[in-house]
């Protein structure tokens, strides 16, 4: 009787144990190899300005700044002419450092056309090439030719004539006498051309030489001679080919003496 009691006791207990122990926690999966998805970032927003832009201002074209006179500088001492080129009249001149207002200018711009008070229309000309300009404008008016003076002529406006020594001694006038010089400055009006010789009382004529001026001034020229020996005074001339310059009192004496 006990004995078959036992078996069926010790059954029960077991139910009752498998019913009341915990329940043992699975192990966790390990890792497969791929990862799990990121976490999503926030999409990057391009935010636009609501304002309306502002213009940039525009650009004057380029040029003299405003406000800004158009001038020249004389580089050296330079000639104001009549018009623009060498072959007009010269009114007079700017110092070197000297400025003046530029009102115009020729069409190839190789000329200004400045202020000068002391010109009968209170201007003239002066060449690009001496000068240093500033504040040009592109708008500068074109003085056209239609305008402009007609070229003058040159003309020679004065001979001086000398003679180097002035007196030479021969003794008892025997001999040859020492070399002298015939020399002479011509002035011109401008750019011109002109043949000259020399004429020596007692010696004739030198050899005709041809003499050219680029612009107005005067030139120098010379002839070497000897004299003839004849106690007494002579005079030396300049002739200019067509010209008769003797009224201007070009001529120069020199002297021979035979102590």
């Amino acid at each position: 009787m006990n004995i078959r009691r036992w078996p069926l006791m010790l059954l029960a207990s077991m139910l009752v144990s498998a019913c009341t122990t915990p329940p043992v926690p699975s192990p966790s999966p390990g890792p497969t190899g791929t990862s799990s998805p990121a976490a999503a970032l926030p999409t990057a927003v391009l935010i636009r300005p609501t304002a309306t832009p502002v213009p940039l201002p525009s650009l004057a074209p380029a040029g003299a700044p405003p406000g800004c006179t158009p001038q020249v500088t004389a580089n050296t001492m330079i000639n104001v002419r009549t018009g623009p080129g060498t072959i007009h009249g010269i009114i007079g001149s700017l110092n070197e450092g000297q400025g003046a207002t530029v009102d115009g200018k020729n069409v190839e711009g190789t000329w200004w056309y400045i202020e000068y008070p002391s010109a009968p229309d209170a201007h003239g000309w002066v060449a690009g090439s001496v000068t240093t300009s500033s504040c040009i404008s592109p708008s500068l008016p074109v003085i056209p030719a239609s305008s402009l003076p007609a070229p003058f002529v040159a003309a020679i406006t004065n001979v001086v004539v000398s003679v180097d020594p002035t007196e030479v001694d021969v003794p008892g006038c025997v001999g040859e006498a020492p070399r002298m010089t015939a020399r002479a400055t011509i002035y011109a009006s401008g750019p011109m051309q002109v043949q000259y010789y020399f004429e020596i009382d007692g010696v004739g004529t030198t050899k005709s030489r041809t003499l050219t001026f680029t612009e107005y001034g005067s030139r120098d020229v010379s002839e070497s001679f000897r004299p003839e020996v004849d106690a007494g005074k002579r005079s030396v001339r300049l002739w200019i080919e067509g010209l008769d310059v003797r009224g201007w009192q070009d001529s120069a004496r020199y002297t021979i003496t035979c102590h």
